[in-house]
């Protein structure tokens, strides 16, 4: 008959597994420790970094873009503050202000007409810079179309209610004034019609 390992071996395997224990808590420990030093390290070298590109970070908005990302991946915001190390690094304060400043220059452009305007659809606001009026129902196309980028003869007349007339017309209208693409590749044969100023649906179709 086997015995049992006895209070002795019991007790030798209760302090191995205690060993075990204090032994993984022990790597974690000193793991984490490393990768806090390594993020510490890696963000002083990304503040050099910023202070030596500094002049393209501000001029070069795809630069400013993919370093911004960059930051946000390890946990920087750039953006938290304008009194930060960042804000005195790159100007951001400053850069900011400047854009405000373009935006103000916009909305004073439209007493020369047909110009640049700012214009609001679907609670956002976008430059208009081709020459003309956006009505109430250029407008109501561009909402329609917000969410994905286009949008359809179809679902013009499903969402908004519209004949197809009305529909069609609206959407080539905004076809020959620039601000729409058609595309007549769609698998199911729809023609679409694409808003590049919108952006939202860009990156499916590429």
């Amino acid at each position: 008959m086997r015995r049992g390992p006895g209070i002795a071996g019991l007790q030798q395997a209760a302090r191995t597994k205690e060993q075990f224990k204090l032994t993984g808590e022990e790597v974690k420990k000193n793991t984490l420790q490393a990768m806090h030093e390594q993020l510490a390290a890696f963000r002083t070298n990304l503040e050099e970094f910023a202070r030596k590109h500094r002049a393209d970070i501000r001029r070069d908005p795809v630069f400013r873009a993919q370093f911004h990302t960059m930051c946000a991946n390890i946990g920087v915001d750039p953006l938290a503050s304008n009194k930060s190390l960042w804000a005195s690094t790159l100007g951001l304060g400053d850069y900011y202000y400047e854009l405000g400043v373009q935006v103000r220059a916009i909305r004073k452009l439209r007493v020369l007409g047909g110009g640049f305007d700012l214009v609001t659809i679907g609670g956002s606001q976008y430059v208009r810079s081709v020459p003309g009026e956006l009505n109430l129902d250029k407008n109501r196309a561009l909402e329609v179309a917000q969410g994905k980028g286009f949008t359809s003869v179809a679902e013009m007349c499903k969402t908004a209610g519209w004949p197809a007339g009305r529909a069609e017309d609206v959407l080539q209208a905004l076809t020959g004034e620039g601000i729409a693409w058609v595309d007549d590749g769609a698998p199911d044969g729809v023609r679409l019609f694409w808003f590049p100023c919108l952006g939202g649906g860009l990156d499916q179709a590429a």
